[in-house]
């Protein structure tokens, strides 16, 4: 039997690393294990729910590459992926249960329920369920109902009894149903409770293996619970810890501020790097040196088993994000590198706006101008950059020509009035050199230059970068001036 993996998001908006690694972790052991990957989603919640959360979610993962075997097709097509359209499976397991008075209606008010908790917690006793309502005459369930009572499902749980279950990252984890007392299972609008859906949909669709975060490892004793009242075959069952903020406590979350993969996407982060760096710090992997620590695909899956998911949570660090980024684009072929830049260029790096104000939203056209200039410049930075957002300020001075009056000289430690000096001297040596430029030949004139005004060889050459270039940091400053031209630079070096 082919085992079965899946990804169970609910539609809340943007997915980020923290939800990525929910979905990676299961269909990496899911190719792992030659099984099959199900993206089911969760959307029962509608206060919680986001309109196009859903088309976001599916475009995030095809970005990923987190491919599934069966689920959602099409985000405006509701089918049995969606839980929302499953409520009539739900309810014949309900009515299943309370006709084999496995489950029972309990009519409390949402104050009376707080009353009793509060009286449990003043005598130190566990707020769970105790079963008040649990054998109502049919007499007083009538009253209750007359009264415009709408009742939650209750699923009657036996007492005194060891939940035992073993978990493939933290080892054999057991419970006593008095701590879990008579459970919800159907909210008295008619929707499911999350730990019985959960359950029902697991089990329809024949999943083997629930691999999920953490913050769901309190839940299974319950869901284990549910599995054995109905004699079904207990899936098996994996937690893996949280990713948490960099500069702040907890885990990420929308609420504090986390970025989204679409965000990641518009500053130009590759998907291989992203994957790479989640399996990086969910997983303890044994490498010799740094260079072992970037892997593809293939690697992955080879590498990663349920004996080296972590169980302690990781600090996400932007820094190390940015290396594996930078490294993943070192390894793309020059012309993938280019081919993936411009495309990154048409369709993503024009969404920057939404999450950088200051952005100057015509860059991208800009860039695209032309074509041919753009891949020589890109050529020139691949090994510098980080992210592809980063060719914006190494390559802008490609693409817009310098305002000398805002150029920042203080780099070259000399005052404005000896900068014009330079300035003056630097057009007369550009002017002068032979067609075309041999970089040998350029160095040795620059330096002259600045023996012959006083300046130190370093300042001169900060200098004449900045009249090109407008910043201190370009690509290397000969083939820059190569690729703008005499005419260009000319020009930029006798601008007043």
């Amino acid at each position: 039997m082919s085992r079965i993996f899946r990804y169970a998001p609910s539609p809340t908006g943007r997915i980020h690393l923290g939800q990525v690694k929910a979905a990676l972790i299961p269909y990496i052991l899911a190719k792992k294990f030659n099984g099959k990957f199900i993206l089911r989603i969760e959307d029962t919640d509608q206060k919680r729910n986001k309109a196009d959360s859903v088309a976001m979610l599916l475009e995030d993962l095809q970005w990923l590459g987190i491919t599934y075997d069966l689920g959602p097709e099409n985000p405006t097509e509701k089918n049995e992926y969606f839980q929302s359209q499953r409520l009539s499976i739900y309810e014949k397991y309900i009515n299943q249960l309370l006709a084999e008075d496995k489950a029972y209606p309990a009519y409390e008010t949402p104050e009376e329920r707080k009353e009793q908790i509060k009286q449990q917690r003043s005598k130190g006793q566990p707020a769970v369920y105790l079963g008040h309502h649990a054998n109502l005459t049919e007499e007083e369930r009538k009253k209750f109902a007359a009264q415009g009572r709408k009742p939650v499902i209750r699923l009657r749980v036996p007492k005194n009894q060891i939940i035992t279950f073993k978990d493939e990252v933290f080892g054999e984890i057991s419970v006593n149903t008095n701590q879990i007392g008579d459970i919800v299972i159907q909210k008295s609008d008619g929707t499911p409770m999350y730990n019985f859906a959960v359950v029902i949909d697991d089990h329809e669709m024949r999943v083997t293996d629930v691999v999920r975060g953490f913050g769901h490892l309190s839940n299974t004793s319950k869901q284990v619970l549910i599995y054995n009242i109905f004699n079904w075959q207990v899936p098996r069952f994996a937690h893996f810890s949280d990713i948490q903020n960099e500069n702040q406590p907890g885990k990420l979350s929308k609420r504090y501020g986390a970025k989204s993969i679409a965000q990641f996407r518009a500053e130009g982060y590759l998907p291989e790097a992203i994957i790479n760096y989640v399996v990086y710090i969910s997983c303890s992997f044994h490498f010799k040196d740094k260079h072992e620590e970037i892997m593809d695909m293939d690697q992955i899956i080879e590498a990663i088993d349920y004996q080296n998911i972590l169980k302690t949570n990781a600090k996400f660090n932007s820094s190390k994000l940015d290396w594996f980024n930078g490294q993943h684009v070192r390894r793309l072929s020059n012309q993938d590198y280019i081919k993936r830049t411009i495309y990154w260029l048409e369709n993503h790096a024009p969404q920057l706006h939404e999450y950088y104000q200051d952005f100057d939203s015509s860059l991208p056209s800009k860039f695209l101008t032309d074509r041919s200039l753009l891949q020589e410049g890109l050529m020139l930075v691949k090994e510098r950059i980080t992210k592809l957002s980063d060719i914006f300020s190494y390559l802008g001075f490609l693409f817009n020509d310098t305002d000398f009056n805002q150029v920042d000289i203080t780099p070259t430690g000399h005052t404005r009035e000896e900068f014009e000096i330079a300035r003056e001297k630097l057009y007369n040596v550009i002017q002068s050199l032979q067609h075309p430029w041999t970089h040998r030949e350029w160095e040795s004139k620059i330096r002259e230059a600045a023996d012959s005004i006083g300046w130190r060889h370093a300042d001169l050459f900060m200098a004449l970068r900045l009249m090109i270039v407008g910043s201190r940091y370009s690509p290397p400053l000969f083939e820059s001036m190569v690729m703008l031209g005499i005419d260009r630079c000319l020009k930029r070096i006798n601008r007043n």
